[in-house]
């Protein structure tokens, strides 16, 4: 998360103002925490199957809590799923295959769920998730402008 801060503060000052934040499954709760310590830093986070609305029900359950030891106390795991306080949009698939899709979205009327269809692990190469975060990246310049 040091890492992240620091990039993130040099992107700010690159732009010259609040910075998108896009992560995919993992990444993604990593951009949330990363938009609750750094509000002002952040103009949206976008998550592409993110399971930041715990307990998630996944087949890879055993390695993950075998990773979180790994990971810093710091990140606050039940903060994850509180509303940001920042735009959001959670794209999900209900196909996902690997994360329960329901935990990967949210309600909160600060956060657009954006469903496409297709797995976990071909979201990185998903055109529909291509035009979502397309979507709302121009939305977020049209916004600024």
């Amino acid at each position: 998360m040091t890492g992240l801060r620091r990039r993130l503060t040099e992107l700010r000052a690159i732009e010259g103002g609040p910075i998108s934040v896009v992560g995919l499954s993992f990444g993604g709760l990593l951009a949330r925490d990363l938009a609750y310590q750094c509000p002002n830093d952040v103009g949206q986070v976008i998550t592409i199957a993110s399971p930041f609305r715990l307990p998630t029900a996944t087949v890879v359950e055993p390695i993950i809590h075998l990773c979180a030891l790994c990971y810093s106390p710091a990140i606050d795991v039940a903060r994850l799923a509180s509303p940001l306080p920042v735009p959001a949009a959670a794209i999900y698939t209900r196909q996902d295959g690997i994360v329960a899709w329901e935990s990967c979205r949210s309600d909160d009327r600060n956060c657009q769920a954006i469903e496409v269809g297709g797995s976990h692990f071909a979201a990185c190469r998903n055109p529909d998730v291509f035009r979502a975060v397309a979507q709302r990246l121009s939305e977020r310049l049209i916004q600024q402008a």
